[in-house]
């Protein structure tokens, strides 16, 4: 357990970012997340610290930076890796396509939510006492929709009454209201700022000249600013998070 439980390297991006980056070396834990969710219905000490090391990895590195918000971003993977990702989470936003592949994802990722919680529920109740465990709470705070093609919308109309379905776990065919306040965003994808952002090593929306977005990229880098700021505070307000205004 202490070799699974390295103190986290943080890389300090500017006074409101600090990063934890990803390692391959993950994987290697994979294994053992999945052996120890079945050892947590024997009460196993070392199986409930394996499984919430992520939710201590969290709450150290935010700690040691001062961090109000801790954002996780997973693969698209239902294995025990994101499993106790997820479990370490208060809320979850679900990154979309607009097609058939994110239809079938839905239908599969509700029902597995629902598992999850109800899993972890029962077997916090067998934890050990003293040991701080997460709450495994996972709330849906919303969706974002990626537009990758012009026929867009043949999917789009399909997307919310699914995800209020299987996501909230609300009746089928329930009218919905309009616009789906889950809906977080619609987002282009801005195929001509990525490879700018990739040389410069910055976000898409903080390109300046000198990084090449002249003319027609430098009122797309504005757009996308526009786009990835509503978006920022639209999940802000799902999660009751507040963060400062614009400036002027």
């Amino acid at each position: 357990v202490a070799r699974e439980e390295r103190q986290p390297r943080l890389y300090t991006i500017d006074s409101h970012l600090t990063l934890i980056p990803g390692d391959l070396e993950l994987g290697r834990f994979e294994d053992r997340l999945a052996e120890a969710w079945g050892e947590c219905l024997d009460g196993k000490e070392a199986a409930f610290k394996a499984t919430s090391a992520f939710s201590r990895l969290a709450a150290s590195a935010a700690e040691e930076g001062k961090a109000d918000l801790v954002l996780l971003d997973l693969g698209p993977s239902l294995g025990a890796l994101n499993r106790a990702a997820l479990i370490a989470s208060d809320h979850l936003v679900i990154p979309l396509a607009t097609d058939l592949y994110s239809i079938q994802a839905l239908r599969i990722v509700g029902p597995t939510l629902f598992r999850w919680r109800e899993q972890w529920l029962d077997r916090i109740q067998r934890g050990p006492r003293g040991l701080s465990l997460p709450p495994g709470l996972m709330q849906a705070a919303g969706y974002i929709l990626s537009q990758r093609t012009s026929r867009e919308g043949l999917w789009a109309d399909r997307i919310p009454p699914l995800y209020h379905h299987e996501i909230l776990d609300q009746p089928e065919g329930a009218p919905l209201p309009d616009p789906d306040p889950h809906r977080l965003a619609s987002l282009r994808h801005h195929r001509s700022l990525m490879p700018l952002a990739q040389d410069a090593r910055k976000p898409m929306f903080s390109l300046r000249a000198a990084d090449g977005a002249l003319g027609g990229h430098a009122q797309a880098v504005q757009s996308c600013h526009r786009d990835f700021e509503t978006l920022a505070r639209r999940i802000a307000a799902r999660v009751e998070v507040s963060i400062p205004s614009a400036d002027p």
